[in-house]
Order: C-alpha cells, then sequence, then structure tokens
C-alpha cells in the first residue's frame, strides 16, 4: 500500500527479503542483533542519516515500539503510527529527538469511516488483476486440530519464520 501511495523509501526490519520486495519494499533490513544494531542498518539504507520522518510499526508492542522511534530524524519532527496501540511508549529510552516526534494510533476498520473506505474497496478488484497490489502469501489448513495449529503457535512462541494461516474450521 504504501508502494501504492507513492512513498518512495519503503525500509521494512525483518522478513523475507525477496517476499517483502516483491510487495514493494525498497530495502529490507535483518532485525536481529538488538536495536542500536538494527538502527545502523536503517541509518545505512537512508537516502541521508537524518532523514526519516515516518515509521509504521505494524506488529511490536509498547516495550519496543521505540526502534521506530530512535530510527526518525532527530532534527526534523518524526511521526511513528502503529497498530498496537496499548499504552504510552517510555520515552525516556527515545533518544535525541531534538525536534520532537509524535505518535498516531492507526484503527484500520473500513466501518468507521465508509465514505473514504468505499472508493477504495471498489478499486481493489481492479488493483488485484493488475497487479498493482498483491495479497500476502497464506496457507489455508482444513480443520481446527492440534495437528494444524500447534505448529503454527510453536513457531510464533520460538520466533520462527511464520506463513500466514488460515484455520477452516
Amino acid at each position: 500500500m504504501a508502494k501504492l501511495a507513492g512513498i518512495g523509501n519503503i525500509i521494512v526490519v525483518g522478513g523475507p527479503e525477496q517476499e517483502l520486495k516483491s510487495y514493494g519494499a525498497t530495502h529490507v533490513v535483518d532485525r536481529h542483533g538488538g536495536e542500536k544494531v538494527v538502527l545502523e542498518r536503517i541509518a545505512k539504507v537512508l537516502p541521508a542519516p537524518d532523514d526519516l520522518i515516518y515509521a509504521f510499526d505494524t506488529i511490536n508492542p509498547v516495550a519496543t515500539q521505540t526502534l521506530g522511534l530512535n530510527a526518525l530524524s532527530s532534527t526534523k519532527k518524526g511521526k511513528l503510527a502503529r497498530l498496537i496501540p496499548l499504552g504510552p511508549v517510555d520515552e525516556s529510552k527515545v533518544v535525541g529527538k531534538k525536534a520532537g516526534f509524535e505518535i498516531i494510533d492507526v484503527f484500520g476498520s473500513s466501518q468507521w469511516k465508509p465514505e473514504l473506505a468505499y472508493p477504495f474497496w471498489e478499486k481493489v478488484p481492479a488493483y488485484l488483476t493488475s497487479g498493482v497490489i498483491k495479497p500476502l502469501g497464506f496457507i489455508v489448513k482444513e480443520g481446527l486440530t492440534p495437528e494444524n495449529v500447534n505448529p503454527v503457535l510453536d513457531a510464533y512462541r520460538d520466533g520462527k519464520p511464520v506463513k500466514k494461516t488460515h484455520i477452516h474450521i
């Protein structure tokens, strides 16, 4: 969606590089090694070291949302949009943001603002068939059984890559 919106540099932290680039990412950086190492990786792919003014966190709990905030510019006001707004971020762990930052909680529900969502959803079929956007990969498991569910949950628990899984009851 960021590519469709015309965002130039789309840096994704973590995940399979080839797959993420097929969705529109311009850069994929390894998420392992600790926050300092990941921040260094992000800075290396920026056009200029202090250019990042927007970050979007779709997965991290509050305790690790500081990564996105610390990646933001220090001299320009930055914004972090987050999908998991479970409370305030520990701002003592956000360093060097002379121009400040803003946290925006995102509520991704088409029903909330149908007047905005309807035109988009009308275009989705054409976007999909033309390849402008593509759905994320997934697998389907038939039956709500321990054999179908437990390996997925175990992989999440163990920090292993997990392909989105749909369980058909």
